[in-house]
């Protein structure tokens, strides 16, 4: 495991279906967070169609996360891996499973998710097999949080300048 002095192996993941601009904007956005939290990307991919199977880019992403080749996975928001809560629940539990960080630049995922049914659900796996959660807090995002304690849901309904007006995914509202 890399020590925290050296650079954090980062991916970085785009996706706005049906929209090939918007999603190269998602592109540019996330290597200028990476950049500025110090994370070197060894790798992006871009999906800009609907459904599971014409995401080769997602596919990828796993698979380097597998193999451990990356520490951290840069996105704008959780609706571009899925808009069903059941499907980030199991993106976010491989992703513990493989120790790999998620950073939305959209929000603060530490503040948004708590505020959700699936917030509980990843506490309790954390808790029961000693993980720790999947979400990053970079330098500068701490600096606008009061602490980068995890939030209850009733603090992060207060930290709306942070949180984006946007549900987490479709159809389920805190």
């Amino acid at each position: 495991m890399k020590t925290s002095k050296e650079p954090q192996r980062a991916w970085l993941y785009a996706r706005v279906p049906g929209n090939y601009i918007e999603t190269k904007n998602t592109l540019n956005v996330l290597m200028l967070q990476a950049q500025r939290d110090g994370a070197e990307v060894v790798g992006w991919g871009y999906d800009i169609h609907h459904g599971w199977l014409r995401r080769p880019a997602y596919r990828r992403m796993m698979r380097e996360a597998k193999a451990g080749h990356i520490e951290r996975i840069y996105i704008c928001r959780m609706s571009q891996i899925s808009g069903q809560e059941r499907h980030l629940i199991s993106f976010f539990r491989r992703l513990m499973r493989y120790k790999v960080n998620v950073i939305a630049t959209e929000y603060a995922l530490n503040l948004k998710v708590p505020a959700y049914h699936m917030g509980t659900i990843i506490d309790e796996i954390c808790a029961r097999k000693g993980w720790e959660r999947p979400w990053f807090v970079s330098e500068s995002s701490e600096r606008h949080c009061v602490s980068n304690a995890v939030a209850t849901p009733w603090q992060a309904r207060q930290n709306d300048s942070l949180l984006s007006f946007r549900p987490l995914v479709r159809g389920c509202h805190p």
